[in-house]
């Protein structure tokens, strides 16, 4: 599912702008709110996504999940305005890489993966007898959801379908097969 697909169908703009700031990865607000973006003062609106345009030097899969997660915020705020309280009405939302024990920001994530990665969808073409430990096959489902290997993982957790990933971080079976060889066990 592509985000920007999600977002011309609900009428959302997703807008890549120089935040001057590797850490923001982007912006939402749930209401009118004046902000500063790199040096300019802008007025960020309830019907865009402010996307870091260095997001788009990097992983596609990285990108397509940090815009579902802003997106996912305004699809929240649009069902349910009261779902968000004043601590998020105050000052723009901002996206960053760091987890988060929020529960809010937990629920729009959930959401964000959902509609990336559609249940359904994962428990058609994930074994987690067979394909836990295919590499190869780890790889071809992150592209086919236009995720990373890694967020792939946290879905996969959170339906219990995995419970950890030794791949993380190798991009293909030879850096995996590298590193294995360079491993040495401390027993």
């Amino acid at each position: 599912v592509s985000p920007e697909n999600v977002a011309n169908m609900l009428g959302i703009k997703i807008e890549y702008v120089d935040f001057n700031d590797k850490e923001v990865l982007g912006k939402v607000a749930l209401c009118d709110i004046k902000d500063k973006i790199g040096e300019r003062e802008v007025t960020l609106n309830n019907q865009t996504v402010y996307m870091n345009k260095q997001l788009l030097k990097g992983s596609s899969g990285h990108r397509n999940f940090v815009t579902m997660c802003g997106i996912s915020f305004l699809i929240l705020n649009h069902i349910n305005s009261d779902f968000y309280g004043e601590k998020y009405r105050k000052k723009p939302i901002t996206l960053r890489d760091a987890p988060s024990d929020d529960i809010v920001e937990g629920i729009t994530s959930a959401l964000a993966l959902e509609i990336l990665m559609p249940k359904e969808t994962v428990n058609l073409v994930f074994n987690p007898v067979v394909d836990k430990g295919n590499v190869i096959k780890f790889n071809a489902m992150a592209d086919m959801f236009g995720v990373t290997k890694e967020i792939l993982a946290i879905r996969l957790q959170k339906m219990g379908k995995l419970t950890e990933y030794q791949f993380c971080g190798y991009e293909n079976l030879l850096q995996l097969l590298m590193a294995m060889k360079n491993y040495h066990c401390k027993a």
